[in-house]
């Protein structure tokens, strides 16, 4: 059986005695959730702190000191830590009006860049306007490759640019990524483009930043599938790494690997050990007279930071080599004192200097990780054995296993996946990469700071292969049954459930009842595996269009369960767009499949993030096209197709005059004619009219502009525009909405899709007034998602999504802005 192999711990080593730590840690992670994490609101957080604050102060009248007494000190000064910390993160990121919406002149050094084949991102520190006003935080400024390439740039360089920055702001949709706040923790006051070129004031590039740069150019020459690894490895630059890889190896549970997180640094510290301990044994003396296991040690613990410095030190990078420092140190005083008790110690101090990675997930697999670690490789032996592979592939069998079951709920969450295939993979991948592909690569990078750049390019080579191989194992596993699930968003209590049963395990486990533990893990994954894709079909009319910048994008939710989703806007390849808004907001809404995907018109702010979407959705039922040149010819369309078959789906080209059922309503094509082929695109766009039921109506007329609405207006359809909700023609631009068509629709209730404050200004103004003198309410998607009910014998009911943002944050911020 499995089990038999797990290491037995002491009962000695769990109790207080044995960690003296344990209490005051979890007090210490308690008080900085109660300040930071949003998931504790503030009036149960400041339930907690005054009970806490009332315990402290009975017991300090009564002069009583107790183990409790300790606690609750821990517990306050956590919370008072985290609420300092805040305080001191809204000054970074508090800016005043001048800096934003014009165009200002600006200088700081680059401490990071980000290069994709689109644009480059700099993050810029120790900013100052040309008026010699500075920004306390830091700067992202972007700048478009068609007008200045990456290699123009290098961190410590200082660089001047002219630029019109704007703060972070959120999108407001169901299920939204709060892109506040992870501007927030790190310290972002300032986003924006550069208008021109940015000018190189001085070059400040280390030769560490130079050797990078090498690195780049040298993985450069492979394909991006295993170069864009390789960079990933190296310098943690994942941003080459194609979506279909990532994708893959998210599905498989092995996406950590492709991270530089504790099992990198873990393993470079490792090799070091490896190389000086097997330099140190060759002679006897030095057995005898020199502390070989701690110079041993100490040694890999340089390979570790050495491997950290050319990755740049990353945050993740930086919280893995803590923990890692910490797991030395635990070994060196194993003797005197338990490792985790030193590994408890490091993780106070790593969320004393950082409290932002109390909500770290990196932070947080990686100290489980070293901790098993600890727990496991404290029990073997470092000299040889005849069993020693025998013991290290049982202890790789193990940790595989053990870390795979314990953050399956953590992986559900924050991934939206099912690793059904996640042992397998990580037993696989995890050698290959740790022994082979981590250890090529740095040894590329090796020869290329010496100056061999042939013998470099070889053992890349090597290393790319073995990433292929990799690549090509990750994607068939992938096709495999249940290979690519996808997960809805998964309440609490079936996390806390499936948790509650590990713990059982564990102590079934800990009694010797092995048998009964495993019953208990198989039993508690496969329940969790089929209550997790359950999905929690709607059974009301609900029509939404989401917030996605400037761009459409829109669903429909019928009874039975029916889901109908108009458009996904984004830049095709991209990793974050209108399509990944979507899967994530259908998640949320408990939905991993799509009945009909329609595509108005082949342009990027319509069909850019389709394929996204349907990547993340378990299935679709039909791909609705519109029959013109246009369309058929495109690329993407095809592609989006392909993808849609893979799925199960089927496609079905519309053209005027089709009429369709679907799920009680009936759908009107009005728009257009078959083969038509305009010189403006934007007139191919499908319009399409939806009866509910309850007689209500809706009325989507994608991009068509003025052209369009006169032949609908004057034509056989005109009785077919009056409709309740319009989705406002072409973002609510002057070239459509004309009089005759607003007055024929008739809408009580308008929809403008645009992105907020976008450089078209949309929607137009006067196309609004229009709009007003028939009466119709406006809404505008850059005020965030509008939600439109259709409840039956009453009034259509209108809403914005409840705003995506951290109360916490705000908090700090008004406060610092207000009073301090």
């Amino acid at each position: 059986m499995v089990v038999s192999f797990i290491p037995k711990i002491e009962t000695k080593q769990l109790s207080n005695a044995g960690l003296p730590l344990l209490a005051p840690a979890a007090a210490w992670v308690a008080g900085l959730v109660a300040a930071r994490c949003d998931w504790l609101a503030w009036p149960i957080a400041l339930i907690l702190v005054v009970l806490g604050l009332l315990f402290f102060v009975l017991l300090s009248l009564r002069r009583q000191s107790s183990a409790f007494y300790t606690l609750t000190v821990v517990f306050l000064l956590a919370f008072v830590w985290g609420c300092i910390s805040l305080l001191a993160d809204a000054r970074l990121v508090s800016v005043d009006a001048s800096w934003q919406n014009s165009l200002v002149g600006l200088r700081g050094e680059i401490v990071h860049m980000q290069a994709n084949p689109a644009y480059t991102r700099l993050a810029l520190a120790d900013v100052q306007r040309d008026d010699g006003l500075k920004l306390n935080g830091n700067i992202w400024l972007y700048t478009y490759q068609s007008k200045q390439k990456s290699s123009d740039f290098h961190v410590g360089d200082v660089v001047h640019a002219q630029a019109k920055l704007h703060v972070p702001r959120n999108r407001h949709n169901p299920g939204g990524f709060d892109f506040e706040s992870f501007c927030f923790d790190r310290h972002i006051a300032l986003l924006g483009s550069a208008s021109g070129k940015i000018e190189r004031l001085h070059a400040g590039a280390s030769r560490l930043e130079h050797l990078r740069q090498r690195i780049r150019l040298a993985l450069d020459v492979f394909p991006k599938d295993q170069g864009g690894v390789l960079k990933a490895l190296l310098l943690g630059e994942r941003s080459d790494i194609p979506p279909r890889v990532y994708d893959a190896f998210t599905a498989t549970g092995a996406a950590h690997l492709l991270a530089i997180s504790g099992l990198h640094i873990g393993m470079v510290a490792g090799f070091g050990l490896a190389i000086f301990w097997w330099l140190l044994t060759r002679r006897e003396a030095w057995i005898v007279n020199l502390p070989v296991r701690g110079i041993a040690l100490l040694g890999g613990a340089v390979f570790a930071l050495a491997y950290a410095a050319l990755a740049a030190w990353p945050l993740p990078t930086q919280r893995a080599v803590m923990m890692l420092a910490a797991a030395v140190l635990a070994w060196w005083l194993r003797a005197r004192v338990l490792p985790l008790n030193t590994l408890l110690a490091a993780l106070m101090l790593i969320l004393f200097i950082d409290a932002a990675a109390i909500s770290s997930l990196s932070l947080w697999l990686s100290f489980v990780a070293t901790a098993c670690i600890l727990l496991w490789v404290g029990r073997q032996p470092l000299v040889d054995t005849r069993n020693r592979f025998l013991i290290w592939g049982r202890g790789l069998f193990l940790v595989t296993l053990i870390a795979g079951l314990a953050t399956l709920p953590i992986i559900a969450d924050v991934f939206g996946r099912l690793p059904v295939y996640g042992l397998p993979a990580n037993l696989l991948m995890t050698p290959l990469y740790t022994l082979f592909v981590l250890p090529l690569s740095l040894l590329g990078a090796l020869f290329l700071s010496v100056g061999l750049d042939g013998f470099a390019h070889g053992v890349f080579a090597l290393a790319a292969t073995a990433v292929d191989a990799g690549n090509q194992c990750m994607a068939s596993m992938m096709q495999w049954p249940a290979g690519n699930l996808w997960l809805p968003v998964l309440p609490l209590w079936l996390g806390v459930a499936y948790v509650a049963a590990m713990v059982w395990a564990a102590v079934l486990a800990e009694k010797h009842r092995r048998l009964a533990a495993a019953t208990v893990l198989l039993t508690a994954f496969t329940f969790y595996g089929v209550l997790a894709v359950g999905e929690d079909k709607p059974e009301a009319t609900r029509f939404i269009a989401w917030d996605v910048g400037q761009g459409a994008a829109s669903t429909l939710f019928l009874p039975g369960g029916k889901v109908l989703v108009v458009d996904a806007p984004g830049r095709v390849g991209s990793r974050f767009n209108g399509g990944t808004t979507l899967a994530s907001g259908l998640r949320t809404m408990g939905l991993t499949h799509v009945d009909v995907l329609i595509i108005s018109h082949a342009q990027s702010d319509h069909l850019g993030g389709a394929l996204s979407l349907v990547q993340r959705l378990n299935r679709v039922g039909e791909l609705w096209l519109a029959d013109v040149p246009d369309v058929r010819a495109s690329a993407s369309v095809q592609g989006l197709i392909a993808a849609v078959r893979r799925k199960g789906g089927e496609v079905r080209w519309l053209k005027q005059g089709d009429v369709l059922a679907f799920s009680g309503s009936k759908v009107r094509v009005l728009w257009p004619q078959a083969g038509f082929a305009p010189a403006n695109k934007n007139n191919t766009s499908l319009v399409l009219r939806f009866d509910l039921d309850g007689g209500r109506s809706l009325l989507l007329p994608g991009d068509s502009e003025a052209m369009v609405e006169n032949v609908l207006f004057t034509g056989e359809y005109r009785p077919f525009l009056k409709a309740d909700v319009l989705l406002m023609p072409h973002h609510g631009s002057a070239t459509s909405s004309t009089a005759d068509f607003v007055a024929a629709v008739h809408a009580q209730l308008v929809i403008a899709q645009t992105g907020f404050a976008n450089r078209y200004g949309f929607p137009n103004a006067a196309v609004l007034q229009r709009y007003r003198q028939t009466g119709s309410a406006l809404w505008n998607t850059a005020n965030g998602a509008v939600i439109v009910d259709f409840p039956a014998n009453t009034d259509i009911q209108t809403r914005y999504t409840q705003p995506v943002y951290s109360p916490k944050r705000k908090l700090a911020l008004q406060w610092w802005q207000h009073f301090l």
